[in-house]
């Protein structure tokens, strides 16, 4: 072979090589990355967004702004987390892709970016939307990007972001970025403002159900000491058995709200607390409903008006009490006023967190102190439980220097001399 047929070999094996590199590139439609700095869905007005609207499958969640208000009308227009909106939106403008994809159609499905329905390769549909619900921008939100841990390497790895595109891109313009979407969340729950009452320098605390009725008190702010009303002689309480009704109402949480087309459940459990600011709160409470349990809450009272000053208070501390007096009275006018919308909703709260207060009477009261010690030369063996033979009465008690001859029994009523005439029950 000569050299002129060499280099016709090498170059009809090159264009084979590239057309069959083409035909595998045109069947696959494989996407390769190229750098981009530019932001996925462009600089759109992002104060313009008055309603967001989540589909992900068969489930629909609208997020939208009603009266300056930002608020969720699956649950009834309860408020939504203005935070979660707000940061929501602006991330999404902010979006950038580290990586353009190129890819056709076909693969579309591969990276779980087709509209969402009920297959496994539909994506998440982000859609903006104005005060008149005109589309301003729409993202679609596709599969996760997994990255595998060298400490796993045998677990499927933790995603480290998602293949996005603008919906409705025609050729689709499909990206890769860091941004793993979790936000994307259409369950209602997930955006509701969850900021609560709390509750702080509690005084009491009353339960009252079919099987419980109890109270507990303290005399000072910050004291541990608690004290149960009615208790009756004989009887203590178990103060480490109190339950955390500090640190649960200084910060208690709600996992979702029931609406008035939920089954109304019974509330047949009250627990009413109140404070020594003079406020009242009036929980109820009533069967668990999966891990939570649904509870009402109204607010009632007024804060003291008027500081009342403290025995031998110096007058350098009188401005500084005054203001720190009038923080609070302001701090207790605004949970009132948020505690009228708290009023008409019915709460599902974590079972867990609620269940440690629910405790019996019985669980509060101190188990009776044991009896007295045994005196000297009494015997240590316990009591049979079967019937004792014949012995010396109760109120007879030898001498202690005598040894009652085992045959002896003296009557009932003898009472041996050195003695007490009445001997303590043991």
């Amino acid at each position: 072979m000569n050299r002129k047929q060499l280099l016709i070999l090498v170059i009809l094996f090159a264009i084979i090589g590239g057309v069959a590199l083409l035909i595998s590139h045109h069947n696959s439609a494989s996407w390769s990355p190229t750098q981009t700095s530019a932001t996925v869905l462009g600089d759109f007005p992002f104060n313009n967004v008055a309603k967001v609207v989540i589909q992900s499958g068969t489930n629909t969640l609208t997020v939208e702004k009603k009266n300056d208000k930002w608020v969720v009308p699956a649950r009834d227009d309860y408020p939504a987390d203005f935070s979660r909106v707000a940061g929501f939106i602006q991330a999404l403008w902010q979006l950038k892709p580290s990586e353009d994809v190129e890819a056709g159609p076909s693969q579309l499905g591969r990276l779980g970016l087709l509209p969402p329905g009920k297959d496994e390769g539909d994506g998440t549909l982000v859609d903006l939307q104005d005060k008149d619900g005109k589309r301003i921008a729409a993202l679609m939100v596709g599969k996760k990007r997994l990255q595998k841990s060298p400490q796993m390497p045998d677990q499927e790895g933790y995603p480290v972001g998602c293949y996005v595109m603008p919906a409705g891109s025609n050729p689709p313009k499909i990206s890769l970025v860091t941004d793993t979407m979790m936000q994307a969340d259409p369950s209602p729950a997930a955006w509701l403002d969850k900021s609560f009452l709390h509750i702080d320098r509690i005084q009491s605390v009353t339960l009252s159900s079919a099987a419980n009725q109890w109270t507990l008190s303290r005399d000072t702010d910050g004291g541990d000491e608690w004290k149960l009303s009615g208790i009756k002689p004989g009887e203590s309480l178990n103060q480490g058995n109190v339950p955390p009704f500090i640190e649960v109402f200084s910060a208690p949480q709600f996992s979702d709200v029931m609406t008035a087309a939920d089954k109304q459940p019974e509330l047949n459990t009250t627990m009413v607390v109140t404070t020594f600011d003079q406020l009242t709160y009036m929980f109820k409470f009533g069967m668990p409903i999966g891990d939570n349990l649904p509870m009402s809450v109204a607010v009632t009272g007024a804060p003291p008006a008027v500081r009342t000053p403290g025995k031998d208070e110096k007058p350098e501390d009188k401005k500084r009490l005054d203001e720190e007096f009038a923080a609070n009275t302001k701090k207790l006018a605004d949970t009132l006023a948020k505690a009228k919308e708290f009023s008409s909703r019915i709460y599902l709260v974590p079972s867990a967190t609620f269940n440690p207060l629910f405790k019996s009477r019985a669980d509060l009261v101190a188990p009776p102190a044991a009896g007295p010690a045994p005196g000297p030369g009494a015997s240590l063996e316990p009591i049979p439980s079967v019937a004792p033979s014949p012995s010396p009465a109760a109120s007879a008690t030898p001498k202690p220097s005598a040894t009652p001859k085992a045959s002896a029994t003296p009557k009932a009523s003898a009472t041996p001399k050195g003695t007490p005439k009445k001997t303590p029950a043991p």
